[in-house]
């Protein structure tokens, strides 16, 4: 097993999406055995935080997540989907 790095993309509308409920597209986020949503709060969505957050993530060999960074999207929105983003968990990448 090796480490890998990529991004996994939450997408926030106050509109279409029930608390705690995220979807999400990009290039890891179709390995993962554990995506977990971010903690989309009421009072974000009352205060109109909405749009995409890009996180970029390095997983080590047995799949943990061990770093997390928003790279951009909302401010207000970043550090919950970088808390998200360190709980989920990766299949073993082998080369």
């Amino acid at each position: 097993p090796v480490k890998v790095s990529g991004l996994i993309v939450y997408n926030f509308s106050a509109q279409n999406m029930a608390a705690n409920e995220a979807a999400s597209a990009g290039i890891l986020n179709g390995n993962a055995k554990l995506l977990p949503s971010p903690a989309y709060s009421d009072d974000l969505r009352k205060a109109g935080a909405v749009g995409t957050v890009t996180v970029e993530i390095l997983v080590d060999e047995k799949g943990k997540v061990v770093s997390a960074s928003a790279i951009s999207g909302d401010e207000r929105l970043r550090a919950i989907s970088e808390d998200a983003a360190r709980k989920a968990e990766f299949e073993p990448t082998l080369f």
